[in-house]
């Protein structure tokens, strides 16, 4: 072994050709410690300044101060590859005094000259910062190589009217503000490649004037908070996915809704209120590929299925897979206006993947069986059933038979679930309550699917022979029964009390 090197062996990394050695610095958490690089020979004193990726995380910030700031400038200024595949940049609070606006530009002008790949800006900025940095207002250069744009800034932001995003795929934009016509000019005339467009945040003239997009090339859109209070217009030939999240429900002579003319929309995600007088998705046909429907927190406390979630149910005849997320009120009984609106709901669209997501307060009650066995009756063709059943300040203990009154009207009627080949049900907790809940809903299918599951959002070590029986009298000797427990943030498999069962336990992801 010749040459000394730390523990006296042969310094060979520092042998290997440059472009191994930038992979190897590229691999470090961040820039700065790749920076630090430099001191360990003349040899790696410039490596790190042609690697074609630049990081700058929080953890810098949480060990260098404001430093940080200073820190960026001068990597910038001596970086010398002249394309850069990445620029990621994440600052975790703004400090008294700083200026992000001031801050940020000239790092927008170093990517407008030398990214020609993912450009990030963003910040993590409390609410209370926010509003002492939202005045200041930044202009976004045109980074004509620029493959995807990802700025979360708590700042007003003008987007440069000269040049194209030629390259430009993706753009996403999380800021307090965005400059009048700078949305519409640059989706509709300046990104003649956009895929994806994410817009979060508020407008100006109180949120309350109108934003008008065409692009032949988008195909994803997805917005949310004040922006959704102007009235939105998107034309877009090739958008296959929308998705749409107001932070309030919508107000007279505010809100103006939103019309989408989408001919290939295959996809909706709808997590506010859907209006049908205000809100208009103009697509030719009747079937989608995705639709998830979530009434927001002021419709959840009035109603089960709010009247605006029925009309977009209404909306289409087929899905491939619907999720609903409803709320039952602590309240909630047949003399209900509520619940009584909830009856009067609609087909839902045929499906073939059905996702329930149902919220509600206190003991697992009959009202809660009931609501899953009408919303079932209400669709067909269903393959596959996923059932998740969560409970605010559940109440221990195990309902009473005289509970289940209400429920012996709809037993007796079957739930035209012919097609199903898959139940999946999630709880709390798997007591008496929940394993009921799935022998009735079992009862109640025409259709005995070929696998059963239960999980269990605590973790658990096993279930009875006494559970496992329940379910199994309902089902078929062939069908798969299977239980889990969450642990560390997925679900596991549990051992059934079930002497001689051949059951397959296999692992299933959250």
């Amino acid at each position: 072994m010749g040459g000394p090197c730390g523990g006296g062996g042969v310094d060979r990394i520092s042998g290997l050709p440059d472009e191994l050695l930038q992979s190897i610095l590229l691999r470090l958490p961040s820039t700065a410690d790749a920076v630090r690089t430099s001191v360990l020979s003349r040899r790696w004193r410039r490596v790190w300044a042609h690697v074609p990726a630049l990081s700058f995380g929080e953890g810098d910030q949480k060990r260098r101060g404001t430093s940080i700031f200073n820190g960026i400038d001068a990597v910038l200024a001596a970086h010398a590859a002249p394309t850069l595949d990445r620029l990621a940049i994440s600052i975790d609070d703004w400090r008294n005094g700083d200026d992000p606006a001031s801050r940020v530009a000239p790092w927008l002008r170093f990517a407008s000259r030398r990214v020609a790949g993912d450009l990030i800006v963003q910040s993590k900025t409390s609410w209370a910062t926010m509003r002492t940095l939202s005045r200041s207002q930044l202009e976004v250069p045109v980074c004509e190589r620029a493959t995807a744009i990802d700025l979360r800034l708590p700042l007003r932001l003008r987007l440069s009217a000269a040049g194209t995003f030629a390259a430009l795929r993706v753009l996403r934009i999380h800021c307090s503000e965005l400059h009048d016509g700078d949305l519409e000019r640059a989706v509709s005339t300046q990104c003649p490649r956009l895929r994806e467009l994410s817009l979060t945040g508020s407008m100006r003239d109180d949120f309350a004037r109108a934003v008008s997009i065409r692009s032949e090339s988008l195909e994803v859109f997805e917005f949310s908070g004040g922006v959704t209070t102007g009235h939105i217009a998107v034309d877009a030939p090739s958008l296959v996915r929308l998705e749409m999240a107001r932070d309030h429900p919508m107000r007279h002579g505010v809100t103006h809704g939103a019309q989408i003319n989408a001919p290939k929309l295959a996809e909706v995600i709808l997590l506010d209120v859907y209006d049908s007088g205000r809100d208009r998705i103009i697509q030719p046909g009747r079937h989608l590929r995705r639709l998830e429907v979530m009434p927001n927190f002021f419709e959840q406390c009035r109603a089960l299925v709010p009247r605006t979630t029925s009309a977009l149910l209404d909306r289409f005849d087929t899905v491939d897979e619907l999720e609903m997320y409803l709320c039952i009120p602590s309240d909630m009984n047949e003399e209900n206006p509520a619940y009584e609106a909830f009856m009067n709901v609609a087909e839902l669209p045929q499906c073939k993947v059905l996702n329930l997501r149902l919220r509600g307060y206190g003991r697992l009650h009959a009202i809660a069986k009931a609501s899953i066995l009408r919303l079932l009756r209400k669709c067909t063709g269903t393959k596959k059933l996923d059932v998740s059943l969560l409970m605010d300040n559940p109440v221990c203990g195990s309902t009473k038979q005289g509970d289940l009154s209400c429920l012996q009207g709809t037993v007796d009627e079957v739930v035209v679930l012919d097609s199903l080949e898959e139940a999946v049900f999630s709880f709390d907790g798997l007591g008496d309550d929940e394993v009921q809940l799935v022998r009735q809903l079992l009862l109640s299918c025409s259709a005995n699917p070929r696998r059963v599951a239960l999980r269990s959002f605590r973790g658990i070590q096993s279930v009875s022979r006494e559970t496992y029986e329940v379910i199994a009298a309902v089902c078929r000797p062939e069908t798969i029964i299977e239980f889990y427990g969450k642990l560390n943030g997925r679900f596991e498999p549990v051992d059934a009390c079930t002497p001689g069962a051949d059951q397959a336990i296999r692992r299933m992801d959250d």
